[in-house]
């Protein structure tokens, strides 16, 4: 999700998953990360 905040900028939430750090057996666990932006959009 990404939401335009006039005092701020750029404000994101992003969840991930890599394909290539899936293990066999494990599942998901360790393959998603969550990152957090929070600044200005590059024009």
């Amino acid at each position: 999700m990404r939401f335009y905040l006039p005092m701020f900028g750029l404000l994101g939430f992003d969840y991930g998953i890599g394909l290539d750090r899936l293990t066999p057996g494990g599942g998901l666990k360790g393959a998603g990360k969550f990152t957090f932006m929070l600044g200005f959009e590059p024009e």
